[in-house]
């Protein structure tokens, strides 16, 4: 964005000269932000930058809800069921099916179920 920085973890800051800076020059604009939840007061300015812009910041808000740090007992659970998968195979308890199998009957799973629209 124009006279932003994006920071890999830190979000955005302001390039010195860039233009119109964030803070409020006008007391009473402060006042007035006082009242204003903060989500508010950052939606109200971002809707004066350009589509472009916007777009960008769009981007980079989604980006920072996708990368907050994974649950870290996943991996070892998955490993763990893998594990007991693999062995419930291995003593013949369960049988191995085609992918194209697999992904049909879960279609099917979901269009019983309202979700694979």
């Amino acid at each position: 964005m124009k006279g932003l920085r994006a920071h890999h973890f830190t979000g955005f800051e302001r390039i010195p000269g860039s233009g119109p800076e964030l803070a409020l020059d006008n007391p009473a604009d402060e006042m007035n932000a006082m009242d204003m939840p903060i989500a508010t007061d950052l939606v109200e300015r971002a809707m004066h930058l350009s589509r472009e812009d916007r777009a960008e910041l769009a981007l980079q808000l989604i980006v920072s809800l996708e990368t907050d740090p994974p649950d870290e007992n996943v991996e070892q659970e998955w490993a763990a069921e893998i594990g007991r998968r693999i062995a419930a195979y291995d003593r013949g308890e369960m049988a191995a099916i085609d992918a194209d199998e697999a992904i049909s009957k879960a279609e099917a799973s979901l269009d019983r179920r309202g979700g694979n629209k």
